[in-house]
């Protein structure tokens, strides 16, 4: 199960983590991959920090077996330009 950038755009994404959950409670593994402070105009809901992350994906019964936390999309400045 593949889940990229998607838990941002839910207004209720431990809705999804549950059902995560459930397919993968007997077998598999799953990839989640999201936007830690990354505003933008389509993101229902702002994840501020990678621990609140990992605390919303092991509340439903996931476990994290490796975690990267990359700095590549950290806060912008007001001048900073957007590529």
């Amino acid at each position: 199960m593949i889940d990229t950038e998607v838990l941002e755009h839910l207004e209720e994404p431990e809705m999804s983590l549950n059902v995560l959950a459930k397919i993968l409670k007997w077998c598999g593994y799953g990839l989640a991959a999201g936007r830690v402070k990354g505003p933008n105009a389509d993101h229902v809901c702002l994840c501020r920090n990678s621990d609140k992350v990992a605390s919303d994906l092991v509340k439903p019964g996931l476990a994290i077996v490796d975690c990267i936390v990359d700095g590549s999309c950290s806060p912008r400045r007001g001048r900073d330009s957007v590529c």
